[in-house]
């Protein structure tokens, strides 16, 4: 049996530089920002079982 917790917070933020839009006198300026989150449990289940085992090679199933 194995067990994986993945719990991952990211954020990320930019912002522009400030600009003139053409044929106007406004300066602008832009940002975003985003923030995500990932929660992810795995859960798995294994059995493994060995019906010959030679000393070169060995036969199993899983």
């Amino acid at each position: 049996m194995d067990w994986r917790s993945l719990h991952r917070k990211a954020s990320n933020q930019a912002v522009t530089k400030p600009f003139i839009l053409p044929d106007s006198d406004k300066e602008v300026q832009a940002g975003a920002r985003i923030d995500s989150t990932l929660n992810i449990d795995i859960l798995r289940f294994g059995y493994n079982y060995k019906f010959y085992d030679g000393e070169d090679w060995d036969w199993k199933a899983r």
